[in-house]
């Protein structure tokens, strides 16, 4: 408890010591508006360094008890058993769509750099790969979903 009680002391100390600092630098513009601004602003700052080890302790318990609220079964583990796994495949999905749409705005952006006759090997290389692995995933996904693709036999 003294430790404590020491370091708040000091800190108290350190900030007073910065509040007269702060007096001593305004010399005589105390009065503008700036000068009221920059000095309402050092105090928070001074105010939010006393209390940084306070709020720390706070969201470093908040984030750890995060774990804790999963287990309470709720909508997505409690009740229906088949919407992790749909959750999983839209994500998959969502993800290989975003894939295709930057590799798509990559090559555009290559498009733009070639025509600034600027370096773009790179951007059509990148875009290229992007929309390739997109598409890959796209089709794995449509694929393992059940809907595969249909040939026709008759030959009309």
């Amino acid at each position: 408890m003294n430790r404590i009680r020491e370091r708040l002391r000091a800190r108290s100390r350190k900030a007073s010591e910065g509040l007269s600092m702060i007096d001593i630098g305004l010399g005589s513009a105390k009065n503008t508006r700036a000068a009221r601004l920059g000095k309402a602003a050092m105090m928070l700052g001074i105010v939010l360094e006393a209390i940084e080890p306070l709020v720390t302790v706070v969201v470093v318990m908040a984030l750890a008890s995060v774990p804790c609220f999963a287990q309470t079964g709720g909508t997505i583990f409690g009740q229906d058993q088949s919407m992790v796994p749909n959750a999983i495949r839209q994500t998959v999905i969502f993800a290989a769509g975003i894939a295709f749409l930057v590799g798509a705005l990559t090559v555009i952006w290559g498009a733009f750099q070639y025509s600034r006759r600027q370096e773009c090997m790179n951007c059509f290389i990148g875009g290229g790969l992007l929309m390739t692995i997109g598409g890959v995933i796209a089709l794995i996904s449509y694929l393992s979903s059940g809907r595969g693709v249909t040939v026709d036999r008759t030959l009309n």
